[in-house]
């Protein structure tokens, strides 16, 4: 299946965030990837817990993205930004 890639700008604050923090993807079917990190866990251990439950992950600008809705399920703590990154697509007309 084919993936869209999206990035957004680094803020004005002044912060450099790396390019992979910043990006998600979205599958042809609709599923949304996020970077693992945003777990709030290592990449690793997400990728680990991710493995165990047989979940998919793409590699994208050498980092580790998962689905966001299997992010948010196993990692709580993910889902206020994972209102924030679902909100950020229907804004720009990538989901409905």
């Amino acid at each position: 299946m084919s993936m869209q890639w999206y990035t957004v700008e680094n803020e004005g604050d002044g912060r450099k965030l790396p390019e992979w923090v910043r990006s998600v993807g979205v599958r042809e079917d609709g599923v949304i990837f996020v970077p693992g990190e945003m777990a709030g866990a290592s990449e690793r251990d997400v990728f680990m817990c991710s493995h165990y439950d047989a979940t998919p992950s793409v590699t994208y600008l050498k980092h580790r993205f998962f689905p966001l809705d299997w992010i948010v399920s196993e990692f709580p703590k993910a889902r206020e930004m994972g209102e924030v990154v679902r909100n950020k697509l229907r804004e720009a007309g990538v989901i409905e």
